[in-house]
C-alpha cells in the first residue's frame, strides 16, 4: 500500500492535475451550454482533483464528486459530456503521473457522481414544470378587470399550494383584477379561492350553458 502523500506533495501535484482534467473536458464539450457548465464546475473539478492528489478516502471524495455531479445538472451539461468526466480524470491522472490509486474508485465515483447528476435533472425539470403554472402564464386576461386563472398545479403539499396561491393572487391584485375565474385541480382552486378573498378580489361562477330552444320544439 502506498503512502499517503504529504501536505507539500498534495499542493504540488493537484493544480496541474485539476489543470489537465479542465483541458480534456474542454475537448469533449461540443456545445456552447456544456462549455458554460464546465466554467461554472470549475471550482467543483478542482476540489475532485485535490482529493484525488490527497488519496481521500470515504464520504469527502464521493461528496466531491457528487457536488461536481449537481452542478453539471443544474448548468444543463449534457448527458454526453457528464459520462467522460470520470474518464477525463482517469486521462489526466495518467498523464500527471498520479498513483493508480484512483482507478479502482472510478466505478464508485461514477455511481455517487451520475446520482447526484440525473437527480438534478429531475429537480430542474419539476422547477421548470412548476413555473408553468406561475402568474402571468396560468392566468388569462378577459378583458378590463378580469381574469381567468387555470389552477393545475401539480403539488398536493397544502403549503406549497398556499404560497403559489398567495403569489398569483398578490401578482393578479397589483394587475388590478376585481373578478376572476378559476378553474382547475380541487386542491389548487381551493388554494386560489381562499389567496383570493384575502386579497378582496371576487371569485366568479362560470356561465350556465343554456340549451337551444327551438320554436317549434314542445
Amino acid at each position: 500500500m502506498a503512502p499517503t502523500p504529504g501536505t507539500d506533495e498534495i499542493a504540488e501535484a493537484w493544480p496541474s492535475l485539476a489543470l489537465k482534467f479542465y483541458e480534456i473536458l474542454l475537448g469533449a464539450a461540443l456545445t456552447p451550454t456544456d462549455h458554460h457548465a464546465l466554467a461554472r464546475s470549475e471550482a467543483a473539478q478542482a476540489l475532485l482533483c485535490e482529493h484525488v492528489a490527497a488519496r481521500t478516502e470515504g464520504r469527502d471524495l464521493f461528496h466531491a464528486a457528487a457536488s461536481l455531479g449537481r452542478i453539471l445538472a443544474h448548468e444543463n451539461a449534457s448527458p454526453t459530456l457528464t459520462a467522460t468526466v470520470l474518464d477525463g480524470l482517469r486521462q489526466a491522472a495518467i498523464d500527471t503521473d498520479a498513483e493508480p490509486w484512483i482507478f479502482t474508485r472510478l466505478p464508485a465515483l461514477r455511481a455517487a457522481l451520475f446520482e447526484a447528476y440525473t437527480a438534478g435533472i429531475r429537480e430542474s425539470c419539476r422547477l421548470v414544470a412548476e413555473k408553468a403554472w406561475e402568474w402571468p402564464w396560468c392566468a388569462v386576461r378577459l378583458g378590463n378587470d378580469r381574469y381567468a386563472i387555470c389552477a393545475g398545479h401539480p403539488e398536493e403539499d397544502p403549503v406549497v399550494l398556499g404560497e403559489w396561491a398567495d403569489r398569483v393572487a398578490s401578482s393578479l391584485a397589483r394587475a388590478g383584477a376585481r373578478g376572476v375565474l378559476v378553474e382547475g385541480s380541487a386542491n389548487a382552486k381551493a388554494a386560489i379561492v381562499d389567496a383570493l378573498a384575502v386579497a378582496g378580489i371576487a371569485v366568479e361562477k362560470p356561465a350556465t350553458r343554456r340549451s337551444l330552444r327551438l320554436p317549434w320544439s314542445f
